[in-house]
């Protein structure tokens, strides 16, 4: 019985494309969020010329549609500087937290030197992410650009596994 491939190159293509997208074509990202906001105020515009003119029950529904509309274009600026932060702050709580458990007295000594060094590279890291959250975003981009490349190299793999099996070059078995 012959197994299909083409899910698996379908998924790779995506998963490359989302990569390439994700982690050096960032404005793409800002401007689907741009024309999205925009779409959402446009239609709450008709919707509320609509509403004077003939009910008001459409009125607070389309002001709070331009509200909407007016977040989602300020999101991705906003989830850019927010994220790092929060994820500064609370590296910063664990590094805190690890320094103090590597200086009590009672754990091993190899717990405590590990405690310290795990405590100042989260603390190091807390300093980073506080300071310039832009770069941050970056790299945190760039980084899930990287996995999805490698979710693709997996999927295509997966295909070509397949592919090998179905034209009877590899034996019957199957490893799941």
């Amino acid at each position: 019985m012959k197994i299909k491939n083409s899910g698996y190159i379908a998924k790779g293509v995506a998963l490359a494309a989302s990569g390439i997208v994700i982690a050096f074509m960032p404005g793409i990202i800002s401007w689907l969020f741009y024309i999205i906001g925009i779409i959402i105020i446009a239609s709450c515009v008709l919707m509320l010329f609509t509403s004077l003119s003939g009910g008001d029950f459409m009125l607070p529904t389309s002001i709070f549609g331009i509200l909407l509309g007016a977040g989602f274009m300020v999101l991705p600026r906003f989830l850019s500087v927010t994220i790092p932060l929060v994820a500064g702050i609370i590296f910063g709580i664990m590094g805190i937290s690890r320094l103090i458990n590597a200086s009590k007295q009672e754990k091993a000594r190899d717990s405590r030197i590990g405690n310290g060094i795990v405590g100042v590279i989260l603390l190091a890291a807390a300093i980073f992410l506080i300071f310039d959250p832009f770069k941050a975003t970056a790299l945190a981009r760039i980084i899930i650009g990287v996995m999805l490349f490698l979710g693709a190299a997996f999927n295509f793999y997966v295909a070509y596994t397949i592919k090998k099996r179905n034209d009877g070059s590899s034996s019957g078995i199957i490893d799941i």
